[in-house]
């Protein structure tokens, strides 16, 4: 997954970096779970600093691969400004939420929201600012 993200320079404005996630499939696969990407063709641009959207996205893939039962599936789709990330069944012992909590605080941080909703299995949008021109 290859996402852009805009890094603010006092001296050079906005700079494009790629960011690349650190959880490859073959992860999740050894847990017993399914890694399903929905993710478009081109780079998505985002107003983010590229290390908080980093560390937002692998985050959110850890608390997916931590808090997914066995022979479940995590999704990552990713439209516009929106990534969203959801487990399905839920692992039945839920944790501390610190997790979420850091994405939520980066995200609102780089001036994005998280949405969260739980049920049968779990689904997290962030939603960030586009880059301008995007």
């Amino acid at each position: 997954m290859v996402l852009k993200a805009g890094i603010r320079s006092p001296r050079q404005g906005w700079e494009d970096r790629r960011l690349m996630p650190t959880l490859p499939s073959t992860v999740f696969q050894k847990q017993g779970l399914t890694l399903e990407l929905d993710l478009p063709e081109e780079p998505c641009r985002v107003l983010a600093h590229p290390a908080a959207l980093q560390a937002m996205v692998v985050t959110l893939l850890e608390n997916a691969l931590q808090h997914t039962a066995r022979g479940g599936k995590v999704t990552v789709r990713v439209h516009g400004n929106q990534l969203t990330v959801e487990n399905a069944p839920s692992h039945p012992n839920p944790g501390t939420g610190l997790g979420l909590r850091l994405v939520q605080t980066l995200a609102r941080a780089q001036g994005g929201s998280v949405h969260l909703e739980a049920g049968a299995g779990f689904r997290a949008k962030v939603h960030l600012p586009p880059y301008p021109g995007a």
